[in-house]
């Protein structure tokens, strides 16, 4: 990168900074779920100096996170926020302009690198939102930074490298080493966490509640704020979503073995699950599922 990567001593210092924070990360406990400023490296960054910041949840999800680069890069342009010089982990900038969506499950906890602590993530979530309503504030230091080739290189560096970890954590699937299907009613109502009366009740000829059968059923490790359920009919499987509230749809199946799910639609009932209209199947015994991001590899014995 032009005045930045070029500059020996510049690299010599960012390494130095690099390896302490690396080496930090073996005396710092793990981490239970994600808060604001909690930051990480990631394999596509490791050899650049830029950490990425936690600054915003999703509305619908606390564990999904909005995640911003954050780098030691001198220029400041008008999507960023520049840290005060007093804040410990200064000089650093966060580029609420390059980022990208995170569950906490995707991200490997070894590589946390601590807590960005001070009102800047607040000032990010602002510019954030500035910039979703266009109404960033346009100063004369930061149209003369994102005038200058080298920031603008720096800039779309750090983009494709957002666009590479987001594209590998959505690509990742989830692999069911093993699958226990289990069509007891008591199980069946453990796994949905849904009140009784999502299930339909059957009374017998003196008047006693007895549950239907129902059939043999696999909880699939969604990050949905629903359940998410592989249902098994026979030779044949069913997917079925519980939702969180009424107004939860879940995303649309990418594909399915055995099936053009192209073709395929989510259909809800009277009681307000949600059904796949396509039974889907195995093949070399394995059930293979894309539901919107995420991918459910499921071993069938």
């Amino acid at each position: 990168m032009k005045n930045f990567f070029n500059d020996p001593e510049f690299q010599e210092e960012l390494q130095r900074d690099a390896t302490q924070a690396r080496d930090h990360l073996a005396n710092m406990k793990p981490i239970g779920k994600l808060t604001a400023g909690d930051s990480f490296f990631f394999v596509e960054s490791n050899d650049l100096p830029v950490r990425w910041v936690c600054v915003l949840p999703h509305v619908d999800n606390s564990s999904l996170w909005f995640l911003v680069a954050a780098d030691e890069y001198p220029k400041i342009g008008t999507c960023d926020i520049e840290l005060p010089e007093p804040h410990p982990w200064a000089p650093l900038a966060l580029r609420c302009s390059v980022g990208f969506w995170a569950h906490f499950d995707d991200l490997n906890v070894k590589e946390y690198v601590g807590r960005l602590e001070g009102e800047s993530i607040a000032d990010a979530r602002h510019r954030l939102s500035e910039m979703v309503v266009g109404q960033v504030p346009i100063t004369e230091h930061g149209l003369i930074a994102e005038a200058g080739d080298d920031y603008r290189d720096w800039i779309a560096e750090l983009a494709a490298i957002a666009e590479q970890i987001e594209a590998r954590l959505q690509a990742e699937p989830v692999v069911l080493a093993k699958v226990e299907f289990n069509s007891s009613w008591s199980h069946l109502a453990l796994v949905a966490e849904r009140p009784a009366e999502y299930f339909s009740l059957a009374a017998d000829t003196i008047g006693t509640q007895e549950p239907v059968q129902v059939p043999f059923s696999v909880k699939l490790p969604s990050k949905l704020s629903g359940v998410l359920l592989l249902q098994r009919d026979g030779e044949k499987f069913d997917l079925v979503y519980y939702p969180a509230n009424g107004n939860d749809h879940p995303p649309r199946v990418v594909f399915a073995t055995c099936v053009d799910a192209r073709s395929g639609e989510w259909n809800r009932g009277v009681d307000g699950v949600w059904t796949w209209s396509q039974s889907l199947a195995a093949t070399d015994d394995r059930v293979e599922i894309t539901i919107g991001a995420e991918k459910f590899s499921i071993p069938i014995s």
